[in-house]
């Protein structure tokens, strides 16, 4: 009885952690990014950019080669939440590589910062593969505010592209 439950337990034990460490799938690809928050791809070089909406604003630099392309910054938080909440949990931010359709191609997480101040900078470098037929991106995020000490509140805020689910 006992190495029969042993046996289950570590059968368990060895395939949560597979399945919790997959990847997270594809389920932005053919997402449609509001064009409003779409930002050209420089044809060759470097180009600085701010991207930005009511809670997150990210400072950039993209050099694009043939090939690759890659992506420096900082994200800081717009006025609005930092008027509004006292700190953040669970930051998440991507980067969407987008077609002429304003179409996601690929997507990278490219951030992702577990609590702390609204105050708070962050910074993020990537370096990807640049798909055939990218040429404009945009940035997606979710995270979390807490109003105050102690927790007295707060709200989930994300921004994505549009997918059909």
């Amino acid at each position: 009885m006992l190495s029969r439950n042993l046996k289950y337990f570590l059968l368990v034990l060895f395939f949560v952690p597979l399945v919790a460490c997959q990847p997270a799938g594809q389920h932005y690809l053919n997402a449609v990014a509001d064009k409003s928050t779409v930002i050209p791809l420089p044809a060759m070089g470097a180009s600085q950019s701010t991207w930005q909406d009511m809670y997150l604003t990210l400072d950039h630099r993209v050099t694009v080669s043939d090939k690759a392309l890659s992506i420096q910054g900082k994200t800081k938080f717009s006025s609005h939440p930092q008027i509004m909440y006292a700190r953040f949990q669970n930051l998440k931010v991507s980067v969407f590589l987008l077609d002429n359709n304003n179409r996601v191609v690929a997507y990278q997480q490219i951030l992702h910062s577990g609590a702390g101040s609204v105050q708070d900078e962050d910074s993020f470098n990537l370096r990807l593969e640049r798909p055939a037929g990218v040429v404009a991106y945009t940035y997606g995020y979710e995270v979390g505010f807490i109003e105050g000490e102690p927790d007295t509140g707060g709200a989930l805020i994300w921004s994505m592209p549009a997918t059909d689910q």
